[in-house]
């Protein structure tokens, strides 16, 4: 029965790594130009000088860069949980309670359907689940 339990993860890359893929693309994005920008108005003065010179197309080719990850993460989020949930389990917990919840790097059933999500650290649900998987 633990190979029941111990299922493996069909969507590579999985909607989890999507899913940080958006978030840290997202404050890239963020720090690049609140850095870009706070940077000029202080040693400047004014925004004037925001356009010209080589570390603006840095400063540009940062926040285009970020802005293309960004994009990228979105649609591969959407792409990667819409296959999940299709397979019948999904690595994003709370998003869909109505099919399995499954460890992104271990493919373990953290979560049946309908049921809560369990809560607490990673590294004690996978305990719980391979207890669980040896019991049954």
């Amino acid at each position: 029965m633990s190979e029941v339990r111990r299922s493996r993860i069909v969507v590579k890359p999985s909607a989890w790594f999507w899913y940080i893929t958006t978030i840290v693309s997202l404050l890239t994005l963020i720090v690049v130009a609140g850095f870009g920008v706070g940077t000029i108005v202080a040693f400047s003065g004014s925004l004037t000088l925001f356009v010209g010179g080589w570390w603006s197309v840095l400063y540009w080719l940062g926040i285009w860069l970020s802005i293309g990850a960004f994009n990228v993460s979105i649609v591969g989020s959407f792409v990667a949980k819409r296959r999940e949930v299709r397979a019948g389990y999904t690595t994003v917990p709370m998003l869909f309670k109505h099919v399995e919840w499954r460890d992104h790097a271990t493919g373990l059933v953290l979560r049946q359907p309908g049921e809560p999500t369990p809560l607490g650290p990673i590294k004690e649900l996978r305990r719980a689940a391979m207890a669980a998987a040896d019991v049954q």
